[in-house]
């Protein structure tokens, strides 16, 4: 709760210079509080929905290959490096039904889609990270996409 006293001069008198400093410097004081208290309030609902993003994200179908891009998710700088990183899709129902060249076949045919979208996703991130080149692979065939999951 806030409140101020004022006092208020009788006429003919006038407030010295030191009142109206002090009441300079209380008003000062109150709207730097405010302003940190919006911004402390700011970044919790910003950490919020960059967490709630983030969990969109982790559900979608690319997110293991993002998660698996050396650079990316890796402290490069501290001499750290994971190139054992597992790649994996949740199994989806649909494609319980289907050979595995039919599920190759069509996750090539979502990767061709997707492609110019991947690409310019791929441009803006690099800009923001200062990147100079970010490479984006050609499509696999679906047998050499079957031949690289059986190494895995």
């Amino acid at each position: 709760i806030y409140y101020s006293v004022e006092v208020q001069p009788e006429e003919g008198e006038k407030a010295s210079e030191e009142a109206l400093e002090s009441i300079a410097k209380r008003r000062a004081v109150i709207k730097d509080s405010w302003d940190f208290y919006r911004m402390i309030c700011s970044l919790l609902r910003d950490r919020r929905k960059y967490d709630e993003v983030f969990r969109k994200l982790q559900l979608d179908p690319v997110y293991p290959y993002l998660n698996s891009m050396t650079g990316l998710n890796d402290p490069g700088d501290d001499g750290y490096e994971n190139n054992d990183k597992a790649v994996a899709q949740k199994d989806m129902k649909k494609k319980s039904q289907m050979t595995k060249t039919q599920i190759a076949q069509a996750l090539v045919a979502q990767a061709e889609e997707s492609l110019p979208a991947l690409i310019e996703i791929c441009k803006a991130l690099a800009g923001s990270l200062g990147m100079e080149e970010v490479g984006i692979g050609p499509v696999k065939e679906p047998q050499a996409a079957i031949r690289k999951a059986e190494k895995k």
